[in-house]
């Protein structure tokens, strides 16, 4: 879902928005015609800003020659300190040959985005289903892992356990997101809906990973329940034919 830019500035605090919109006047300034295009994603464009959230934006540029990169320096320093701007540089040339290796990330990006500068290098971009599905993979088992190592660290600190494993819920709203494209169910790619769904799909009870009032070993114990059972279905998958899926 491609989301208007000037929606997207208006529901950013004014300070944000303004720091924000002067970030992407200094880069213009600063790269010229080798400014491709500047993307906004992540909460900002989906909703959930919070005052500790990060501003994602993604620099697409024609060339990175070092003097170049630098430049950019003094208007990333201070849109970093500002606005908490998380900026990523990428190459027009390398999102599309990048796509077998970030799946997730540029189906997150695609899915939900805002064009503040230039051209959608995302429109038609192209990703094949088995490139999601290893990925998919890939990701829940690191969080199972993660998890593991969360329980053992935080055995005795409850508010420790809480946060952390909130944290990794959050991380994997991508891959179980990816996991129902997989399924060819569309949805929207919000926490809730991504967890209601999945665990629906699944036979797992995912209220108490949005309940803020559950005991963290059960939150733990249900994040557990949940990865296991969309590792095993993503596993069991057939590899799947290099499907090419332009868009949502």
């Amino acid at each position: 879902m491609i989301t208007n830019i000037a929606t997207v500035l208006a529901l950013l605090p004014t300070q944000t928005r303004a720091r924000v919109e002067g970030f992407s006047r200094a880069a213009q300034d600063a790269l010229g015609h080798d400014l491709a295009a500047l993307i906004v994603y992540g909460s900002a464009v989906r909703g959930g800003l919070t005052p500790r959230s990060d501003v994602d934006i993604i620099a697409v540029l024609r060339t990175d020659h070092a003097e170049l990169l630098r430049s950019l320096h003094d208007a990333a320093a201070v849109a970093r300190a500002a606005a908490r701007v998380d900026l990523r540089i990428m190459l027009l040339d390398e999102i599309p040959r990048a796509a077998d290796v970030f799946p997730i990330f540029f189906d997150d990006v695609r899915g939900c985005h805002a064009v503040l500068f230039g051209h959608d290098p995302f429109k038609d971009l192209v990703i094949h289903d088995e490139h999601r599905r290893l990925r998919v993979e890939q990701e829940l088992r690191e969080a199972r892992m993660a998890l593991r190592r969360l329980v053992v660290d935080h055995a005795f600190d409850m508010v420790a356990l809480r946060a952390d494993v909130q944290g990794l819920i959050k991380r994997v709203r991508a891959p179980l997101h990816s996991l129902l494209h997989l399924h060819d169910s569309s949805a929207r790619d919000d926490l809730v809906t991504v967890l209601d769904i999945v665990g629906r799909r699944l036979g797992v009870d995912t209220l108490p990973l949005t309940s803020s009032d559950q005991d963290p070993v059960l939150v733990a114990d249900a994040c557990a329940v949940l990865l296991d059972k969309a590792i095993d279905d993503v596993d069991q998958l057939s590899a799947l034919s290099a499907r090419p899926d332009g868009g949502h």
